[in-house]
Formats: structure tokens, C-alpha cells, sequence
């Protein structure tokens, strides 16, 4: 199983970076990925030199007689167990300032003043505007719509 290593942790388990040799039941030699030359039941069939999509006499990967459905789940039996680390990803519930309604009027994307909180138009909601666009404000007395933004 592929994924980032931790900080400070070495690789461990079988290699598959690399190409090794591989020689099928029928005699017919291969270069393939040595995670699958030293593991080939791990192949969803067999390796044979056919006619593929540009040529004949190529390596190609050929149904073996199982239900391509029943190979992968024998494939994954064999995957090792208990090594994968699910990651739990918390979704904050919106607060009531990032889900303010936006009435119609409002433009998407536009930038206007609610309760003195400088919101952009998402969607058919406000939310709470960057600080360089609080600044903005401030310094614009302006830029204050008023009512315009459902104040």
C-alpha cells in the first residue's frame, strides 16, 4: 500500500520501484515491476507475449480463467492487514456569521456591510470578508451600503 511516510520514518516492506525479470508458466521471459515479478499471483491474470494495440508479439496482462471481480478480491485477501491509518477529517459546522442569507439584490462576489461586518456575496449567503477588505472599509466610509446588504 502507497502512501506519504511520516516524518523520520523509513521505507519498509517489498520494493517496486525498480523492473526484474519474470518468466511465465508457458516459458516467455518479461521485464515487468519487481513488486510483481517476485509476487505474481498478485497479477489479476497472466503475463503472455500476444497481439496487443499496436503490434503482436507484446506483453500483455491476459484473463486467466477467473471472473476479473473474483481475482481482485483474491488479490486484496493477500494485501497485508492492519497497516492502513484512516484520517479523520472534521467538518466545522458553519457558525451563524458565515451563514448569513444574502438577499437577491446582491450581486455574486460582491463585497458589502452587514452589522458593521464587511461580508462577500457566495452563493445565496454572506460570509465575513478578508481583513485587507475590512481595512478597505474603514477607510472608505463609502463603501458602507446601508440597508443594501440586509442590515
Amino acid at each position: 500500500m502507497l502512501r506519504r511516510l511520516h516524518p523520520g520514518e523509513t521505507p519498509t516492506g517489498p520494493t517496486w520501484k525498480e523492473t526484474a525479470e519474470h518468466t511465465n508458466d508457458g516459458g516467455e521471459a518479461f521485464t515487468i515491476n519487481e513488486y510483481f515479478a517476485t509476487r505474481p499471483e498478485m497479477m489479476l491474470g497472466q503475463m503472455r507475449l500476444s497481439g496487443g494495440m499496436y503490434g503482436g508479439n507484446e506483453p500483455t496482462l491476459e484473463p486467466d480463467g477467473r471472473a476479473l471481480a473474483d481475482a481482485l478480491a483474491q488479490a486484496v485477501e493477500k494485501l497485508p492487514q492492519g497497516i492502513y491509518e484512516a484520517q479523520s477529517h472534521k467538518i466545522a459546522e458553519p457558525t451563524l456569521e458565515e451563514s448569513i442569507p444574502a438577499p437577491d439584490f446582491v450581486k455574486p462576489n460582491a463585497y458589502c456591510l452587514h452589522d458593521g461586518m464587511v461580508c462577500i456575496r457566495g452563493g445565496k449567503c454572506f460570509a465575513p470578508a478578508h481583513r485587507h477588505a475590512q481595512r478597505y472599509a474603514l477607510a472608505h466610509p463609502s463603501f458602507d451600503s446601508g440597508a443594501g446588504c440586509g442590515a
